[in-house]
């Protein structure tokens, strides 16, 4: 299980657990239905610093990414 909170760019947090296994496409399409545009941001994990962007992680599982059991990643814009 991994349990994922996003900060969004409001301020605002909003919360979901998805499976180990499940691939990050699941956390970008979530990520899309909360108002976000992941085509311009970024996933960021502070410790350890880890940077996630669609497509290009999409096909990670959680586990892989170190997002499990839990994770707080803050979303940023893209430079």
């Amino acid at each position: 299980v991994a349990a994922v909170v996003l900060r969004l760019p409001d301020g605002a947090r909003v919360g979901r657990r998805f499976r180990g296994g499940e691939r990050l496409g699941v956390l970008f399409d979530w990520a899309e239905s909360e108002g976000v545009n992941v085509e311009v941001v970024k996933f960021v994990c502070s410790f350890p610093r880890k940077t996630f962007e669609s497509p290009e992680d999409a096909e990670a599982t959680f586990e892989e990414a170190g997002l499990s059991p839990s994770a707080m990643l803050v979303i940023e814009e893209r430079e």
